[in-house]
């Protein structure tokens, strides 16, 4: 006989199923397999845990000989759930905000980022969705984006414009309702 308990990560990305048997308890990490250009998770991944603090935890593909099916039906459909919500909130919320539709007329004129779109299409999005930010400070390099509220704000920061030897980057503050670039300091 067994009983089992979800204990969900705070960003929702992860379940850890703690299924307690008679004299010791299994515990499998689920995670989604997320699709971020289409906005759905296309399977899950598992690891066999130790402990809730395991951090050499194996992968598995067979979880169903660590957990009950009742269990892993119950954290797949919770995860499900909750990337249901973030879509949601994305397509009905940070996409029609005045930050995020500055940005993506700005990535349309200087056709950036060429690759890691999902950065901005989804990351950025969903954090613009649910903080709603005054000010923010938004990196665009070919290979994605990087987006900074005002409490992530450090003197390194600003340096990532300096950081620019690598790749090219360009760097944007949102403040005022308007989206100004900032030119890059040598």
């Amino acid at each position: 006989m067994s009983t089992f308990r979800l204990v969900c990560s705070r960003d929702w990305r992860k379940v850890v199923i703690v299924e307690t048997r008679t004299y010791y308890s299994n515990y499998l990490e689920v995670t989604p397999d997320f699709d971020v250009e289409n906005q759905v998770i296309k399977g899950f991944n598992y690891r066999i845990m130790n402990s809730m603090t395991d951090q050499l935890a194996r992968w598995t593909s067979k979880p169903f000989e660590h957990v009950s099916y009742e269990s892993l039906q119950a954290a797949r459909l919770w995860l499900w759930r909750m990337a249901s919500m973030d879509r949601l909130m994305v397509l009905n919320i940070g996409y029609h905000r005045p930050q995020f539709k500055a940005m993506h007329a700005e990535a349309t004129s200087i056709c950036l980022p060429k690759s890691y779109r999902s950065d901005m299409y989804w990351h950025d999005a969903m954090r613009i969705a649910r903080h709603n930010p005054t000010t923010f400070l938004w990196y665009v390099r070919e290979a994605g984006t990087w987006l900074f509220l005002p409490d992530e704000y450090s003197s390194t920061l600003r340096g990532h414009i300096k950081d620019s030897k690598h790749y090219e980057q360009m760097c944007y503050e949102w403040r005022d309702g308007t989206l100004y670039k900032l030119e890059a300091v040598t």
